[in-house]
């Protein structure tokens, strides 16, 4: 995860969500990477256990309609099949198509 701050004029005290126009939880995350690298399938229990651990129980879905009403905040990947494309793509990694 990556964060920046940003000064907002008279707004300093105020939050802004930013995450994707996507809400989803990590399991679907992990099967849109997974059918990505041509893993196919699904993953077993266990290894969603261990990638996702405990905290997926502890998901939250928030907007991002703050962000872009008073901000004017335009997402360079909306979501975050455009995102993990776009970091597969710049790794050199086979993506299908």
């Amino acid at each position: 995860m990556y964060g920046k701050r940003v000064k907002c004029p008279n707004r300093s005290s105020r939050v802004f969500n930013v995450v994707d126009d996507l809400p989803a939880p990590r399991s679907d995350v992990i099967a849109h990477a997974r059918s990505l690298l041509l893993l196919g399938g699904d993953s077993s229990p266990d290894e969603e256990e261990s990638i996702s651990g405990s905290a997926a129980s502890d998901e939250k879905r928030v907007r991002n309609a703050r962000l872009k009403e008073e901000l004017g905040y335009a997402l360079r990947f909306p979501t975050f099949k455009e995102g993990i494309e776009h970091c597969f793509r710049a790794q050199g990694t086979g993506i299908v198509q």
